[in-house]
């Protein structure tokens, strides 16, 4: 069998679509420079908002995305990327060792509260 091959060229986005794509790219490089150069969120997102306008995606679009996957805040955000069909993957930073424990020692102070309330009311 012979070897094909071809160049397709997508003039009219029928096939893939750019916005979507360079949106991505766009994110990608947001959440690796939060990430991985600690750049404060603000100032990538005040580049990345000059950046986003020109391809139609302003930064209410972005937190509106934000909210109905239930983040709160871009600080929350450890890695966002608009996929090529045009959904949005996003992972949610993970909360520091410390903080975990902290929160496990609260819940369980809380049920023994509970537990105690409840031995107090059987008495």
């Amino acid at each position: 069998m012979r070897d094909q091959r071809a160049i397709v060229f997508d003039l009219d986005d029928t096939l893939y679509p750019y916005r979507a794509f360079v949106r991505s790219g766009f994110r990608a490089v947001a959440c690796r420079l939060v990430a991985d150069r600690g750049i404060p969120p603000a100032a990538v997102l005040r580049v990345l908002r000059r950046a986003l306008a020109k391809e139609l995606l302003t930064h209410a679009d972005l937190m509106t995305v934000l909210h109905r996957q239930g983040f709160d805040d871009l600080s929350d955000v450890e890695r966002c990327v608009l996929e090529p069909g045009g959904t949005f993957y996003i992972k949610r930073k993970s909360p520091p060792a410390d903080e975990l424990a902290h929160q496990e020692v609260m819940r369980t102070l809380a049920e023994l509260k509970a537990l105690l309330q409840q031995q107090k009311g059987v008495a």
